[in-house]
């Protein structure tokens, strides 16, 4: 008998049907092993050695691999093509070595980046060995995670109460939604206008066009900055005669995208459906896995953990004569289109981009034997797949220039008609709408002022983040790998560091704490390009270029010198720096412009950031217990709370006055012994 060992019990089921029954597939369930949580784990000074522990989970599935292992004669490791799979079949034969299970058998590695009968079978019959650099560069990664939490976090715990980790990824990405929420508190709307003419030729035909040049001047954003401004340029607009001077046409192409890679696809799927980096990943797991239809389990798309944007040769060329046979032969570009991506510099990024397995299981055909949550992802994943490999949509697109008699002044309106519609034939285009306005059929010649129409604006703020614009910063700045994202994601969540409001990030108080902490005292490893040239190391450990051992020494000196320096400062000390850190976005200013931390309720304190377990991060009074003032952290917040608890007279005692504060959601705690004075 041969035991193969895969990851989960769907891919198990799956392959088992394939192989027959000289083969046995048992799952592992994911990592077999980790590193605990205590000291000692990882020994920087014993050549960074790691101390492994079966967890209480994975000891009932690995006496199955155990048992089975036994009987065996042969022992094939299948787990995902990617490090981490690699991770868990070097994992699999070192626990089978210590068991003294392995002598006299032979153990193989086997790959495949679709689960169908004819990839498993292929992979089967070509396997290779555990690939030791792509082992070393999961070492070197997991000691890394391990070392920055395990020395930052009880840090953490220390000088700020209430808080529960510091990642090594997980805290760049906050600081990136922090900064973000910075960016808004200090932003200052400005006010601008725009000024458009609609025009008419005498008889019914119109149109709206757009001032670009005025008395000789263009027209830029700031132009017209208040009404008076426009009133008057609306004044010399009145005066002026105008005609058609020029149309002109051109065909414009609009190209597809290229196939999904993980990051691509969790971003499509956040815009489209809705849905977050980590529910994508769940419902791509499914479909990779495979799905039962007719009583056959398929899975129906490749591996959904790439950052690879290549197709292979056979999957063009079913792509090809799918769109042949289907849409026609003028949608089939002359040669195959390639889409080149970053260079390959590990296993994961060498794979195919995520495509269906099939293309001839169109959405409609696999509808009925999906959830609906699946049945949307996969018909995103195979229309962007195969719209990869049409020919460009083809545009008209039209601009009419208007000028005035003078010349000085000058109006454009442009429009897009669709010409060929090519790629979105299968994938539609959120551009689709704006780009098809259609212009009247207008003729050079003198036309009339029909309307003026102004219209005020304000600069907005850059939007906070949402999953999907996170996710594209990430891999923009190099940081992280696209299959983490959605762990990162969820730990920033679910420890309370940023909230998720109208499917954008909003970062929390004790966020906001955590990041300005690590900011100021642990600046060097919170920093995008220092987190980013850590990743090309350990890419870079895939490749022989680099040994893991030496980029964990050179890590390891400075930062084990970062933590001690951190743990000698009192917890004063630290709020002291943060006060520095945060000062203009947590105190108010005075008429001067300079920071105000006087308090406003004893007159003689002076407000300071404090931290409590429970309630985290706030402000205080240095006169406390004295002067027990509070608010929250956030000027924004602390402003409309308190417009919430305004001191309010209910009634008149023959002695004088009362008034109650009205106590629900108070945040202030007023020194009501003053208040009664």
């Amino acid at each position: 008998m041969n035991l193969v060992v895969v990851e989960s019990p769907a891919k198990a089921k799956t392959i088992n049907k394939y192989l027959g029954d000289n083969y046995l597939v048992l799952a592992s369930y994911g990592h077999i092993r980790d590193l605990p949580s205590k000291n000692g784990s990882v020994d920087p000074d014993n050549n960074f050695k790691m101390e492994w522990e079966v967890d209480n989970f994975s000891k009932k599935y690995l006496k199955e691999i155990t048992d089975a292992a036994k009987i065996s004669s042969k022992i094939i490791l299948a787990t995902d093509p990617d490090r981490e799979g690699e991770a868990i079949a070097w994992h699999v034969k070192e626990f089978l070595n210590e068991k003294k299970l392995i002598k006299g058998k032979q153990v193989e590695r086997v790959v495949f980046n679709e689960i169908t009968k004819k990839a498993v079978i292929h992979g089967i019959e070509n396997p290779r060995q555990i690939e030791p650099l792509l082992v070393d560069a999961y070492m070197a990664r997991r000691a890394l995670d391990y070392l920055v939490g395990f020395n930052i976090s009880p840090i953490l715990w220390t000088k700020l109460p209430g808080s529960k980790s510091a990642g090594r990824v997980q805290s760049v990405a906050l600081k990136l939604i922090t900064e973000r929420e910075h960016e808004i508190e200090l932003f200052n709307p400005e006010e601008f206008w725009t000024l458009s003419i609609q025009f008419n030729d005498g008889g019914k035909k119109s149109l709206l066009a757009s001032i670009t040049q005025l008395n000789d001047k263009k027209i830029e954003k700031f132009s017209f900055k208040n009404k008076v401004e426009v009133n008057k340029a609306m004044d010399e607009v009145k005066s002026k005669k105008f005609q058609i001077n020029d149309i002109s046409s051109k065909v414009v192409n609009r190209n597809p995208s290229g196939p999904f890679t993980t990051s691509t696809l969790q971003q499509v799927s956040s815009g489209r459906l809705g849905y977050g980096a980590s529910r994508t990943m769940q419902i791509a797991q499914k479909l990779y896995q495979g799905i039962e239809i007719d009583g056959e389990t398929i899975g129906l798309i490749t591996y959904m953990r790439t950052d690879g944007t290549n197709l292979s040769t056979d999957a063009i060329d079913t792509f090809r004569k799918y769109i042949k046979t289907e849409f026609g032969e003028e949608y089939v570009p002359n040669d195959p289109v390639s889409y080149s991506g970053k260079k390959a510099k590990n296993a994961q990024e060498a794979h195919e981009a995520i495509r269906p397995t099939d293309i001839m299981r169109a959405p409609d055909l696999v509808k009925k034997y999906l959830s609906p949550d699946q049945n949307k992802l996969y018909d995103l994943i195979w229309s962007r797949a195969l719209s990869s490999q049409m020919k460009p949509a083809l545009f008209d697109r039209n601009t009419i220039t208007i000028i005035s008699d003078d010349s000085g002044t000058i109006c454009k309106t442009s429009g897009s008609v669709i010409k060929f519609d090519g790629f979105l034939k299968v994938m539609s285009d959120n551009k689709k709408d704006e780009d098809e306005a259609i212009l009247p059929e207008m003729k050079k010649g003198p036309v009339n002022i029909e309307a003026l129409l102004d219209e005020q604006h304000f600069t907005q703020h850059p939007p906070r983040y949402s999953e999907a614009s996170l996710v594209k910063k990430l891999e923009e700045l190099g940081i992280g790998r696209p299959s983490t994202y959605a762990s990162i994601i969820s730990v920033i969540s679910t420890r309370g560091y940023a909230e998720s409001i109208n499917k954008r990030f909003h970062p929390t108080d004790r966020g906001k704490l955590i990041s300005a902490f690590l900011e100021k005292l642990f600046s060097k490893y919170v920093d995008y390009s220092f987190t980013a040239e850590l990743e090309n190391q350990l890419d870079d450990i895939t490749t022989g270029k680099k040994e893991w051992i030496k980029v964990l020494e050179m890590f390891w000196k400075d930062f084990n010198q970062n933590v001690s320096n951190v743990k000698e400062k009192r917890t004063r000390e630290v709020l002291d720096l943060l006060n520095d850190s945060l000062g203009s976005l947590i105190f108010e200013r005075d008429k001067d412009g300079n920071i105000n931390r006087q308090c406003k309720l004893c007159d003689s304190g002076s407000l300071s950031l404090k931290n409590s377990f429970r309630g985290g991060a706030f402000i205080g009074c240095s006169n406390y217990p004295d002067c027990k003032f509070t608010r929250p952290l956030s000027k924004a917040k602390a402003a409309t709370q308190s417009q919430l608890t305004e001191p309010k007279l209910i009634g008149k005692h023959e002695n004088g006055m009362i008034c109650i504060l009205k106590m629900e959601d108070m945040v202030p705690t007023y020194n009501m012994r003053k208040l009664m004075k």
